[in-house]
C-alpha cells in the first residue's frame, strides 16, 4: 500500500468513526475551543456532545480536513492557518463539506 493509499484509508476510517461512533449527522452541533495561537495560526479543539458526554474529536477532524494535529501537552487540537475570519466556523464548515458534501450541514458553536 502506498502512502497516498494509506492516507486515504485513514481519512475514510476517520470519517466513518465520526459518523458512527460520535453521531455526526446533518444538523449536529460541533463546538470549538480556542487553545492558543498568533496572527495566522490557531490551535482549536473540536468537541462533540454525544449521550451526555463531551468528546474531543480533534484527531479525527485533523485526518478528515487534512490539517495538522497539535499536541502541546495539556490539550489536543487542530492547527489551523488563516486570519480575519471565524476560524472555528471555517474548520467546522470544511469538516461538514468533507463528510456530507455541504458546508452548512453541521452547526458550529464556541465553548
Amino acid at each position: 500500500m502506498t502512502k497516498a493509499e494509506q492516507k486515504a484509508a485513514e481519512r475514510a476510517e476517520a470519517m466513518a468513526s465520526l459518523r458512527d461512533n460520535y453521531g455526526l449527522a446533518p444538523g449536529k452541533r460541533v463546538m470549538t475551543i480556542y487553545r492558543h495561537g498568533g496572527d495566522t495560526i490557531r490551535c482549536l479543539s473540536t468537541i462533540v456532545l454525544e449521550n451526555a458526554y463531551a468528546y474531543n474529536v480533534s484527531g479525527l477532524v485533523a485526518k478528515v480536513t487534512g490539517d495538522t494535529l497539535h499536541i502541546p501537552g495539556d490539550h489536543l487540537g487542530v492547527k489551523v492557518h488563516g486570519g480575519g475570519m471565524d476560524m472555528g466556523a471555517d474548520l467546522v464548515m470544511r469538516l461538514s463539506e468533507a463528510l456530507f458534501g455541504n458546508a452548512y450541514a453541521l452547526k458550529h458553536d464556541w465553548l
